[in-house]
């Protein structure tokens, strides 16, 4: 799980680091975070393709206002949750404006903050799994960026969009990222929506959504890679391919 942290106090950054990732952390979670001191920095990230999970922002840094970012976030069709955390106690009713998921003042940080972060967890648990990786962890990852994945022996392989990959100034060296599960390929399976994953091949199970083109023995998938198809699967696979573009 990726998480933005837009706060422009260095004490504050790293209360908030500190009690996020403590509270995923108990829940097996694995996270990502990034901070910024700014909000006019992290909507320049966003645009050049980062992806967050959860956006945690004061309501006002040095040279910018949070609820005029979330404003535009919003205009541009970005829904991720947004939690304001911030010292100013009578701006609460705006957050509405911008369907913020909730508002903690920083004076009753440590007991609102976990409150907000397990809302955020009840609200937003659709769309995504929470796939056990080795050293006891958990990552919670978004159904719609796992590329393909498949049988690695007794455990699986997850193949995930690389959040970095569409940045507009920067070349990037992968189209996508691995992830190592200590799950069977089947028990994997099992967690996967049938609506949105097809076999293609033996132990090897797609996005349909990602899959570019069929061809006689390959699937081309979004990020260039070619994938072994089974003949017998092959008539399946077109048909799951045809089912999703109807559904759009």
């Amino acid at each position: 799980m990726r998480i933005a942290i837009c706060e422009d106090e260095p004490v504050y950054i790293e209360l908030i680091k500190e009690k996020t990732t403590g509270f995923f952390l108990k829940r097996n979670i694995k996270t990502a975070v990034d901070s910024y001191t700014d909000a006019l920095l992290l909507m320049n990230k966003i645009n050049e393709g980062r992806d967050y999970d959860l956006i945690l922002m004061d309501l006002q840094t040095k040279h910018s206002d949070g609820m005029d970012t979330a404003k535009l976030l919003r205009a541009g069709n970005i829904n991720t949750p947004i939690i304001f955390v911030t010292g100013i106690e009578d701006r609460a009713y705006q957050g509405y404006s911008v369907d913020a998921l909730d508002y903690v003042v920083k004076k009753d940080i440590d007991k609102r903050l976990p409150e907000a972060l397990e809302r955020f967890l009840e609200k937003h648990r659709t769309g995504m799994i929470a796939v056990p990786i080795k050293k006891d962890k958990t990552a919670v990852l978004k159904i719609k960026d796992i590329l393909w994945a498949e049988s690695d022996g007794r455990y699986s392989r997850l193949v995930l969009k690389n959040p970095d990959r569409v940045s507009k100034d920067k070349a990037v060296e992968s189209t996508y990222e691995e992830l190592e599960s200590s799950l069977s390929i089947g028990k994997l399976a099992e967690m996967l929506p049938t609506g949105d994953f097809v076999e293609v091949y033996k132990a090897i199970f797609v996005n349909i959504s990602e899959i570019k083109r069929v061809e006689n023995d390959v699937v081309i998938m979004s990020n260039g890679n070619e994938l072994p198809l089974s003949r017998r699967k092959r008539n399946d696979v077109l048909c799951a391919v045809l089912c999703k573009v109807k559904e759009l």
